[in-house]
């Protein structure tokens, strides 16, 4: 919300979404904020589905966890290798 509404309302609201959600999807890179929706749609047992990004509709595409990508600044503060270990056993349970 580009600093518009007070960032821990902007939590809020979309742990809200989350908890109402039947699914999250996530697009494109991973930031600090989609990953710890990711971690709460988990806690919660929601289906989680990522998808590339793109200028036409024909870019965007489901994405393998493999695929997945994570901005500089969430790769310097977590452990990418086990957060996708642990999506991956997450999925298998799906």
């Amino acid at each position: 919300m580009n600093d518009i509404v007070e960032r821990s309302l902007t939590v809020r609201a979309n742990n809200n979404l989350i908890m109402k959600s039947d699914e999250v999807w996530q697009f494109g890179t991973m930031a600090n904020g989609c990953y710890h929706e990711i971690k709460l749609a988990m806690k919660l047992n929601k289906r989680i589905r990522f998808f590339s990004v793109g200028k036409k509709v024909d870019d965007i595409k489901e994405m393998a966890i493999d695929e997945l990508t994570f901005e500089e600044e969430l790769i310097n503060e977590f452990d990418a290798d086990k957060f996708l270990a642990e999506l991956k056993k997450y999925h298998k349970g799906k």
